[in-house]
């Protein structure tokens, strides 16, 4: 393959994988791979919930359960930042 049409912002801002055998010797800690899910699942039944509940009528706790998925989502962010701070060589 020749060279990529794009270029990443700094050397190490994100990666590209040109062939599966560099992808499949990169390992993923388990720790990180269980709070992906718990963040992912989380934002998503909290936003499920908050508007089940808001239809429901029931504001106060539909806007709490609302409020709480951009803490998931923020989670989500800090867990990514980590991960990719503990790859960099």
């Amino acid at each position: 393959m020749g060279p990529p049409l794009w270029q990443p912002q700094t050397p190490r801002s994100w990666r590209c994988y040109h062939d599966l055998e560099t992808m499949r010797k990169q390992r993923v800690w388990l720790p990180l791979v269980a709070a992906r899910i718990f963040a992912v699942s989380g934002a998503g039944f909290a936003a499920a919930v908050g508007i089940f509940l808001l239809v429901a009528a029931l504001w106060l706790p539909g806007l709490i359960a609302l409020a709480v998925a951009p803490l998931f989502i923020g989670l989500m962010f800090l867990v990514e930042r980590k991960a990719e701070r503990s790859q960099e060589p």
